[in-house]
């Protein structure tokens, strides 16, 4: 019996309802059965909700490639954004994202401090690039430690995307808002592609660092306003992670970044 075939079996036996197994198929978006079904299927008394897809409200291939990727509204997915200043300087940035749906159209929701970077140059031109890249891509970038990035042009906007980015999504900005001195801005998306990408094995120390970057990301904001109790809090959380990595990959590419980390928010 082919292996996917076996799996779903599993999940449609009632026995097999709360196992470990069944619990990592139904909520680990990692697994083969990861896809963009907005359905629930009640194996005995439970019911397991899959992975919502975007509403196709019309015949959008905006919309039909984000549910090829997998995207879902309401997550925050981690990404690096290409900006462009005033005089068309490339600039990346690892930035959170999530899709919002309207009557009739997903739009992508931005976070940025008004000081950085990609906030200031989204207000000068309003037009980026989401890239969805390699794990460890994004943790470089976070930690300003990238090797060069080479970028190319985009389809349809004068900012280009990351080369290597496994998928990308090319957007303008058509609302700014400012919610407690972070800019919020609202992107409609141009163009949607992607590659076909082979699968890497899985490691818990790329996962694991990218917690403690997201963690880290925090605590500059934190020593600013004085509260050192938050700080002190996220530096727990960051070395829970980077314990993780020590143990799963020591003596590793991984270490250096761990010790980079380390020199920084401690």
């Amino acid at each position: 019996m082919p292996v996917l075939s076996f799996l779903i079996f599993l999940l449609r036996s009632s026995k097999f309802v709360g196992s470990p197994l069944v619990s990592i198929l139904m909520y680990n978006k990692t697994t083969i059965l990861t896809h963009s079904m907005s359905k629930i299927y009640s194996l005995g008394t439970k019911k397991y909700f899959w992975p919502r897809a975007l509403s196709q409200k019309s015949d959008s291939p905006i919309i039909r490639k984000l549910n090829e990727l997998g995207m879902e509204p309401g997550i925050i997915y981690e990404t690096i954004i290409t900006s462009v200043d005033r005089n068309c300087n490339p600039h990346s940035a690892a930035m959170g994202i999530i899709l919002e749906e309207n009557e009739d159209s997903v739009l992508i929701k931005i976070r940025a401090y008004p000081s950085s970077k990609t906030g200031q140059n989204l207000l000068i031109n309003g037009l980026g690039v989401v890239n969805i890249t390699d794990p460890e891509l994004l943790i470089r970038v976070a930690l300003d430690m990238p090797p060069e990035i080479v970028y190319v042009k985009s389809s349809c906007i004068g900012v280009p995307r990351i080369s290597n980015a496994a998928a990308w999504i090319e957007f303008k900005v058509i609302n700014i808002s400012k919610k407690n001195e972070i800019i919020e801005f609202i992107c409609l998306p141009l163009n949607v592609d992607y590659f076909e990408v082979k699968p890497k094995p899985y490691t818990r120390a790329v996962y694991a660092l990218l917690e403690a970057i997201i963690h880290a990301s925090k605590i500059r904001a934190y020593k600013e306003l004085g509260d050192l109790h938050k700080v002190s809090e996220l530096q727990d959380l960051i070395n829970m992670n980077l314990k993780v990595v020590e143990k799963v990959a020591s003596k590793s590419r991984y270490e250096l970044i761990v010790n980079e980390i380390k020199k920084r928010y401690f």
